[in-house]
């Protein structure tokens, strides 16, 4: 019976440290991209663009600024990048950094969400 329970704690010793050492060796860096969104208008721009963002694999923080024009992103770097997050502000309707807004996701914004120049 000894030998029994020596055998089932040895294993689950085992198992804890094996999964210890692998969540160990994949961590990955989280890195903190900034995000320039020259057409965001209005708080519902905001809430369009962080959701488009929160959505994006790899994403774990979301930060939007109406004041700066800015989203800050916190991200894993094994999951996504810059470019991705670019593209899925631009798919919600809106410019990043120097991506353009794709034109069906911008028409379809409500008109408070347009930049005035632009209609």
């Amino acid at each position: 019976m000894r030998f029994y329970i020596f055998s089932l704690v040895s294993a689950g010793l085992l198992v804890l440290s094996l999964s210890a050492l692998n969540s160990c060796a994949t961590k990955t860096e989280a890195k903190v991209a900034e995000i320039k969104l020259p057409t965001m208008q209005c708080g519902a721009c905001v809430k369009t663009i962080s959701k488009a963002l929160e959505k994006t694999e790899g994403v774990k923080t979301v930060n939007v600024d109406l004041k700066q024009k800015l989203a800050t992103v916190t991200y894993l770097s094994d999951r996504t990048d810059l470019t991705s997050l670019e593209q899925a502000v631009a798919r919600a309707g809106y410019d990043a950094n120097s991506t353009k807004c794709e034109p069906e996701a911008y028409a379809a914004l409500p008109d408070c969400c347009k930049v005035p120049d632009a209609k």
